[in-house]
């Protein structure tokens, strides 16, 4: 019983830190890509 729940408590860390991961990689990509239609407008505008 005990080893049961414990193989659970394990699961659900890592899925929460592959979910952080994931996350991490989509905030990253989206900053970088407001960041280049921002550069892009700047350039647009002057």
């Amino acid at each position: 019983m005990r080893t049961g729940s414990h193989n659970k408590k394990r699961n659900t860390i890592s899925w929460i830190s592959i979910i952080s991961i994931l996350i991490c990689i989509l905030i990253t990509k989206t900053s970088h890509i407001l960041n280049g239609l921002r550069t892009s407008k700047i350039q647009y505008f002057s």
